[in-house]
C-alpha cells in the first residue's frame, strides 16, 4: 500500500488541499507524470477514460522536466511531428485550465476536428482561441521560454481566454469547442507546438460564469511555481 500511495503522489505531483475533482465536471485531468513515452500513452486522471494515444514512437513526444515549471515532469513535443490524439470530450460550454512552457512561437497547442476548437501561438506576443469562427486574439508580453498557466473558456459569447489569472480576451470566437476528437501538440492540418504541458485541466462548464476558475489557476500556479 505505501508503494501505490507513492506512485499516486507522483502523479499528482505534490500534495494540495485543493482536488481538482472538487469542482464538478472534470472530463480530462492530465500531469506530467501521468505520460509514458515508452507507451505513448497519456493516462487520464479524471475517471472519465480520456487518455491520449499516439500508436507512432517517433511521434509521441518526450517524457521530461521543465525548469520554467519548478523542475516537475512535463509532456514535451517536438514542434516537428509529435502530437496525442483524444476522444471527444465535449462541445461547449468547456473550460481549459494548463500549466505550460513554450520553447519556440507559433503552432497549435490543442485542435479539435474540424476547427471545433483551437488555441494558437502566434507570434512571441500573441495567443488566440479559436471555435470555427473568431478568433479571440490576446496581445501579451513575450512568453518564449517562460512558464505560466493558460486558460481557454469556449461559451460562444461569454468566451474568455486567460493567462497568469489574468483576462486577457474576452468575445465570441465561434459556436462549438472541441467537440469532436482532438488532438493535442498539433492542429488538424499541421501546425505542431513546441511546448512543455505540465498539468491539464478540462472541464464542461464555464467556470469563468461560475467563479470557480480562479480556484483551479491557484492550483496550478502553486504547484509548478508561476503567477496564477
Amino acid at each position: 500500500m505505501i508503494g501505490s500511495r507513492t506512485h499516486w503522489s507522483g502523479w499528482a505531483q505534490q500534495k494540495h488541499s485543493f482536488d481538482p475533482k472538487s469542482i464538478s465536471g472534470l472530463v480530462l485531468w492530465l500531469t506530467g507524470a501521468s505520460y509514458s513515452a515508452t507507451t505513448g500513452t497519456w493516462t487520464d486522471l479524471s475517471g472519465t477514460g480520456h487518455h491520449g494515444t499516439q500508436g507512432t514512437a517517433g511521434a509521441r513526444g518526450a517524457s521530461t522536466t521543465s525548469a520554467q515549471l519548478g523542475g516537475k515532469a512535463t509532456w514535451l513535443p517536438d514542434g516537428i511531428d509529435d502530437y496525442l490524439s483524444f476522444a471527444a470530450i465535449g462541445g461547449a460550454p468547456l473550460t481549459l485550465v494548463a500549466a505550460i512552457h513554450p520553447i519556440t512561437t507559433g503552432g497549435r497547442l490543442l485542435e479539435g476536428t474540424s476547427s471545433g476548437g483551437i488555441i494558437i501561438f502566434g507570434s512571441n506576443t500573441q495567443i488566440q482561441l479559436y471555435s470555427n469562427g473568431g478568433p479571440l486574439t490576446a496581445t501579451v508580453s513575450a512568453y518564449q521560454n517562460s512558464g505560466f498557466i493558460l486558460t481557454g473558456v469556449w461559451n460562444v459569447a461569454s468566451s474568455v481566454l486567460r493567462k497568469g489569472g489574468v483576462q486577457i480576451a474576452a468575445g465570441n470566437p465561434g459556436g462549438t469547442a472541441l467537440g469532436a476528437a482532438w488532438v493535442l501538440g498539433k492542429g488538424t492540418a499541421g501546425g505542431f507546438s513546441n511546448t512543455h504541458v505540465a498539468e491539464l485541466l478540462a472541464y464542461n462548464r464555464d467556470l469563468n460564469a461560475s467563479g470557480e476558475i480562479s480556484a483551479v489557476e491557484k492550483y496550478l500556479g502553486t504547484s509548478y511555481g508561476v503567477a496564477a
